[in-house]
Protein backbone atom coordinates (compact mmCIF):
# COMPACT_ATOMS: atom_id res chain seq x y z
CA UNK A 1 0.00 0.00 0.00
CA UNK A 2 2.84 2.36 0.75
CA UNK A 3 4.78 2.13 -2.48
CA UNK A 4 2.37 0.18 -4.69
CA UNK A 5 -1.08 0.87 -5.93
CA UNK A 6 -2.74 -2.54 -6.26
CA UNK A 7 -3.23 -5.48 -3.90
CA UNK A 8 -4.26 -8.49 -6.00
CA UNK A 9 -5.98 -11.57 -4.61
CA UNK A 10 -5.23 -14.08 -7.39
CA UNK A 11 -7.63 -16.97 -6.90
CA UNK A 12 -7.06 -18.85 -10.14
CA UNK A 13 -10.17 -21.10 -10.27
CA UNK A 14 -10.56 -21.56 -6.51
CA UNK A 15 -13.68 -19.92 -5.12
CA UNK A 16 -13.73 -19.88 -1.31
CA UNK A 17 -15.75 -17.87 1.17
CA UNK A 18 -13.19 -15.09 1.81
CA UNK A 19 -14.67 -13.73 5.06
CA UNK A 20 -14.63 -17.27 6.47
CA UNK A 21 -11.10 -17.92 5.14
CA UNK A 22 -9.76 -14.75 6.78
CA UNK A 23 -11.86 -15.17 9.94
CA UNK A 24 -9.97 -13.71 12.86
CA UNK A 25 -7.51 -11.75 10.69
CA UNK A 26 -7.49 -8.21 12.08
CA UNK A 27 -6.87 -6.61 8.68
CA UNK A 28 -9.53 -8.30 6.59
CA UNK A 29 -13.00 -6.92 6.41
CA UNK A 30 -14.88 -7.30 3.13
CA UNK A 31 -16.81 -4.11 3.79
CA UNK A 32 -13.58 -2.14 4.20
CA UNK A 33 -10.67 -3.72 2.32
CA UNK A 34 -12.25 -3.46 -1.13
CA UNK A 35 -13.33 0.17 -0.64
CA UNK A 36 -10.27 2.32 -1.44
CA UNK A 37 -11.54 5.41 0.38
CA UNK A 38 -12.07 3.37 3.56
CA UNK A 39 -8.61 1.76 3.41
CA UNK A 40 -7.00 5.19 3.03
CA UNK A 41 -8.66 6.51 6.19
CA UNK A 42 -5.97 7.02 8.79
CA UNK A 43 -8.08 5.42 11.51
CA UNK A 44 -8.37 2.25 9.39
CA UNK A 45 -4.85 1.70 8.08
CA UNK A 46 -3.10 2.65 11.33
CA UNK A 47 -5.31 0.34 13.42
CA UNK A 48 -5.80 -2.61 11.08
CA UNK A 49 -3.16 -2.74 8.37
CA UNK A 50 0.19 -1.66 9.77
CA UNK A 51 2.23 -2.24 12.89
CA UNK A 52 4.01 0.47 14.86
CA UNK A 53 7.31 -0.62 13.27
CA UNK A 54 5.84 -0.26 9.77
CA UNK A 55 4.54 3.26 10.45
CA UNK A 56 7.43 5.07 8.75
CA UNK A 57 7.61 7.22 5.63
CA UNK A 58 7.88 5.72 2.14
CA UNK A 59 10.96 7.77 1.24
CA UNK A 60 13.20 5.67 3.48
CA UNK A 61 14.05 8.39 5.99
CA UNK A 62 12.53 6.40 8.86
CA UNK A 63 10.21 9.17 10.03
CA UNK A 64 7.86 7.55 12.55
CA UNK A 65 4.18 8.22 11.94
CA UNK A 66 4.96 9.03 8.31
CA UNK A 67 3.20 6.08 6.70
CA UNK A 68 0.45 6.92 4.22
CA UNK A 69 -1.03 4.62 1.55
CA UNK A 70 -0.35 5.31 -2.10
CA UNK A 71 -3.13 7.55 -3.42
CA UNK A 72 -3.92 5.02 -6.18
CA UNK A 73 -4.20 2.00 -3.86
CA UNK A 74 -6.95 -0.52 -4.64
CA UNK A 75 -7.62 -4.14 -3.72
CA UNK A 76 -8.76 -6.40 -6.55
CA UNK A 77 -9.75 -10.02 -7.09
CA UNK A 78 -8.42 -11.84 -10.13
CA UNK A 79 -10.03 -15.12 -11.14
CA UNK A 80 -9.67 -17.46 -14.13
CA UNK A 81 -13.18 -18.87 -13.95
CA UNK A 82 -14.61 -19.48 -17.42
CA UNK A 83 -17.98 -20.97 -16.53
CA UNK A 84 -19.23 -18.41 -14.00
CA UNK A 85 -20.44 -14.84 -14.23
CA UNK A 86 -18.80 -12.14 -12.07
CA UNK A 87 -21.93 -12.18 -9.91
CA UNK A 88 -21.61 -15.95 -9.36
CA UNK A 89 -17.93 -15.60 -8.50
CA UNK A 90 -18.57 -12.89 -5.91
CA UNK A 91 -21.48 -14.86 -4.50
CA UNK A 92 -19.21 -17.91 -4.06
CA UNK A 93 -16.62 -15.67 -2.40
CA UNK A 94 -19.33 -14.22 -0.14
CA UNK A 95 -18.56 -10.65 -1.19
CA UNK A 96 -21.23 -8.07 -2.09
CA UNK A 97 -21.25 -7.19 -5.79
CA UNK A 98 -21.85 -3.55 -4.87
CA UNK A 99 -18.23 -3.23 -3.68
CA UNK A 100 -16.79 -3.86 -7.14
CA UNK A 101 -16.42 -2.50 -10.61
CA UNK A 102 -16.07 -5.58 -12.79
CA UNK A 103 -13.85 -5.98 -15.84
CA UNK A 104 -14.14 -9.20 -17.80
CA UNK A 105 -11.25 -10.11 -20.09
CA UNK A 106 -11.71 -13.16 -22.24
Amino acid sequence: MKSGSTLVFFLDKILKDLPEFFKGAPFFSVEELFVPDKVKEESYFRKKLITEEEDVDAQGFGNKGGYYPDSKFAAVILSKSVDKTPEEILQALNIPMSLFDVLIIS
